[in-house]
């Protein structure tokens, strides 16, 4: 274990107190929380709202916290149990060096498995209640440039309903606030990237984004889909999606070959397939990567 464990980070205690969040340290916490695995891996925390670059967002009560570990193929018997020592790594520094954040998560989550006996110290219930939830991702590639595929993959999941959260859809509160997410990250990165047409603002406002836990509590997680989300995926989400899958196959030259590869999704066992120009696919790739990083 790392001595720097006893070393509080600087502001990042006081997250609810100074109305900002402190992503850098947050970000530091999670690098220093991967050295002394058993297994080489790397995490990283995507909110989604990086290729906003709006620092607002940062000034949220922000609940769910979607940590992907990066595990190589070679490791990934045991995915689960990096998972598990991957929190409780993470816990440990947590709790030395965030105690108020640390009392606050009452959800640990490791592959999609909700962890008993890893919370912390609840105190105002649900409404105060934040989520860590880890992932494993088996790849060589690096975890940016993984999740970047993920979310660009993400175009045609939805439309052929491979995608777990376009698959559960009518059934699951929780698949459909995911969808609605994914595709705001997808219309503005289309637009930023190629200077396509910005549909988002034609979504109902129930569809928009949050970051609240409402869908983990008891009664709320399979709530009925309702008229206003139907409407908007019929009527503005698949629209869209066909028009920017369309100009993903396009071609940038003569020399840019359109590839299909296949990625994991994050929330079912399904592979995805990434369909599109090399070129254009390497473009919108690099820009998911370059607003994480320079949304701090």
């Amino acid at each position: 274990m790392d001595t720097d464990t006893n070393t509080t980070l600087s502001g990042f205690d006081e997250i609810f107190a100074d109305g900002s969040f402190h992503l850098r340290s947050w970000r530091d916490l999670l690098n220093r929380a991967t050295k002394d695995l058993s297994a080489d891996c790397e995490a990283i925390c995507p909110f989604g709202f990086e290729v906003f670059d709006d620092k607002r967002f940062l000034s949220r009560d922000l609940k769910r916290f979607y940590i992907l570990l990066r595990v190589l193929p070679e490791d990934a018997g045991s995915s689960d149990e990096i998972a598990f020592e991957f929190i409780d790594e993470l816990r440990h520094r947590l709790a030395a060096q965030a105690p108020l954040f640390y009392q606050s998560v009452g959800i640990w989550r490791a592959n999609r498995v909700t962890l008993p006996g890893r919370s912390g110290e609840l105190s105002r219930g649900i409404d105060g209640m934040r989520m860590v939830n880890v992932l494993c991702r088996i790849t060589r590639k690096p975890a940016l440039e993984d999740y970047g595929r993920y979310v660009i993959a993400a175009v045609d999941g939805i439309l052929d309903r491979t995608l777990g959260e376009a698959a559960s859809f009518e059934q699951s509160t929780r698949a459909r606030r995911r969808l609605f997410q994914l595709f705001q990250i997808l219309d503005r990165s289309f637009h930023q990237v190629f200077f396509t047409k910005l549909t988002t603002q034609r979504l109902h406002p129930r569809a928009l984004y949050e970051n609240e836990l409402l869908d983990f509590q008891r009664g709320r997680e399979n709530q009925p889909v309702t008229h206003e989300e139907i409407e908007s995926l019929n009527h503005v989400v698949l629209p869209a999606l066909r028009n920017l899958s369309a100009l993903l196959k396009t071609p940038l030259s003569p020399e840019d070959p359109v590839q299909e590869l296949q990625v994991a999704d994050c929330y079912s066992d399904h592979f995805l397939k990434l369909r599109g120009s090399t070129m254009r696919i390497a473009r919108l790739v690099d820009f998911i990567e370059s607003s994480y990083r320079s949304y701090v």
